[in-house]
């Protein structure tokens, strides 16, 4: 995801990374890392900031913000069907239902089948 670097450099910005299955569950990551990889984020069950306060200085990349991985490993509790893969970008401090808070939204459609 990019932003137009005009309209939120310098600006403190709420992070959220997420998916929402066809169940409509949500997921949001975290970058705590794993003991496993300490550079692979967490899933989290339900909605919580990859990042708050960041600041972005040229635009935005999400690239920027953290350097670690974000993946999902899928089991049999997940159920078949479309996916949708988010990032939402929001005035620090700001709740998330209200959309006048909202900076920035991109989406990207996936399929899990078997």
């Amino acid at each position: 995801m990019q932003a137009s670097p005009t309209s939120i450099v310098g600006k403190e910005i709420d992070i959220y990374v997420g998916i929402l299955s066809p169940n409509q569950r949500v997921r949001t990551w975290t970058p705590v890392g794993m003991p496993f990889d300490e550079r692979r984020g967490v899933l989290n069950e339900g909605i919580v900031p990859y990042a708050q306060k960041y600041v972005p200085q040229n635009g935005f990349r999400l690239s920027q913000v953290k350097l670690e991985s974000i993946c999902v490993i899928f089991n049999s509790d997940d159920p078949i069907g479309h996916y949708s893969w988010f990032v939402w970008l929001i005035q620090s401090g700001k709740p998330l239902n209200n959309p006048q808070n909202w900076i920035g939204l991109a989406s990207l459609p996936f399929f899990l089948f078997e």
